[in-house]
């Protein structure tokens, strides 16, 4: 989950202050970058899946080195903080890449491992699904007037708040608050996408600056990896029997 709101004003104010074609070109060029990082990651995402649905060797190897998934599960906690709170670092070639692709191929691993315990045909449907959404709400949020990005404060407080929702369902089967809270967080992400795709796009009052094109990839990634893992949770509820 993205919760980093600490950007440099001052130096994005000095951006603003130069010649109208050179923002447009740099900002262009930002933008072609984070995509072009972005397709990768998912690429890599997908292929894991793929070869978890239907290899059943690397279905066993992921049974029987469960080790391995926790290490990954631990990777994918620790390497966004390192990606947030150090942003000098993440702007330096070549660790920012390391660091970024260390933490795809752990997420991929977990997500891989998630889809390989489920029946593909609703992994296709969340798959699906989560490709509209992020296509209705990218184009969403480049056409809108509304500003997004003046309501950081406010996203954030709602992301807290959904975390704790989801801490304290993790003592509880009960289905009906799983599905509200899959909706919620759906509804979360979705903003989620919305406020980072406008901060990478540079047209509103805040924005990202262009050497922070692995923080912009990995906001990205993030928004779409949750949004996929709670719509395939939400299915499988909806058809679970109990």
């Amino acid at each position: 989950m993205n919760m980093n709101f600490n950007y440099d004003f001052d130096s994005q104010l000095n951006s603003y202050n130069k010649p109208e074609p050179f923002n447009q070109s740099m900002r262009k060029a930002f933008i072609q970058k984070v995509y072009g990082i972005l397709s990768i990651q998912l690429a890599i995402t997908v292929l894991f899946c793929i070869i978890s649905m239907s290899s059943v060797q690397f279905r066993k190897f992921q049974l029987e080195n469960m080790a391995l998934l926790i290490i990954c599960l631990v990777a994918s906690i620790v390497l966004p903080c390192v990606i947030v709170c150090f942003q000098e670092t993440m702007r330096k070639y070549p660790r920012n890449y390391i660091i970024l692709f260390t933490f795809t191929l752990a997420e991929s691993y977990v997500v891989s491992f998630i889809c390989s315990r489920t029946t593909p045909s609703i992994v296709f449907m969340a798959a699906f699904m989560t490709f509209s959404l992020v296509i209705a709400l990218t184009l969403y949020a480049i056409t809108t007037k509304t500003d997004f990005t003046m309501e950081g404060g406010l996203i954030f407080i709602a992301g807290c708040c959904v975390f704790m929702f989801g801490f304290f369902l993790m003592f509880t089967n009960n289905k009906i608050l799983h599905i509200i809270f899959c909706l919620v967080a759906i509804a979360l992400f979705g903003v989620y996408l919305i406020y980072d795709t406008q901060m990478i796009m540079g047209n509103k009052q805040n924005s990202l600056e262009i050497d922070d094109y692995i923080l912009a990839a990995f906001m990205l990634y993030t928004d779409i990896i949750q949004l996929f893992l709670r719509i395939l949770e939400l299915i499988q509820l909806m058809f679970s029997d109990n």
